[in-house]
């Protein structure tokens, strides 16, 4: 397989105006063909791409309009492959396979939350006024109060905040 194609535009076979015959040339041709003096702007398309082709690498001369349009297509299928290194599409259909997701964005995980919220929630609203005040106390406020600090508030003795806290919690863990 050779590395490099060239291939220019060969104006002497143009029978018609509109149909231009490509050729090919060596390397050697091709930097004469360029770099000739006072030749006009050319211009040429770079294909890299050993799948389907008969080299490495095929160098063509187009006309300006064809640069310029495949120039165009060149510029947005590499947009969106830097695109898609930052954006990934996910399948509704391959949600059950194993995909590698962001941590924060785990929909199980968000999942596991809002019902762990909503356990909560019907769980204190099964408890007794003072039993809510008490979980609220020691769990739920701003600045969590102690198991003394409880009890004093309560007027009953560290060990019976202890005992009413524990039964407390088994009654909350019912909701899970």
């Amino acid at each position: 397989m050779k590395q490099k194609i060239y291939l220019l535009k060969n104006t002497e076979f143009n029978t018609n105006s509109h149909a231009e015959r490509l050729v090919e040339v060596t390397g050697n041709e091709f930097y004469h063909y360029i770099n000739a003096a006072g030749s006009e702007k050319k211009y040429f398309v770079h294909i890299t791409d050993n799948l389907f082709f008969e080299a490495a690498e095929i160098i063509v001369e187009v006309s300006a309009s064809d640069y310029y349009s495949w120039k165009k297509e060149y510029d947005r299928l590499y947009y969106q492959a830097k695109l898609s290194e930052e954006i990934s599409e996910i399948s509704w259909d391959n949600l059950n396979a194993k995909i590698e997701l962001n941590p924060e964005i785990i929909p199980e995980e968000s999942l596991l939350k809002k019902e762990n919220y909503w356990n909560l929630k019907r769980a204190l609203l099964s408890l007794e006024t003072d039993e809510r005040k008490l979980i609220g106390m020691l769990y739920l406020s701003e600045k969590p109060a102690t198991m003394r600090q409880a009890a004093e508030h309560f007027g009953v003795s560290v060990s019976a905040i202890h005992k009413r806290k524990e039964k407390i919690l088994k009654k909350m863990k019912n909701f899970w």
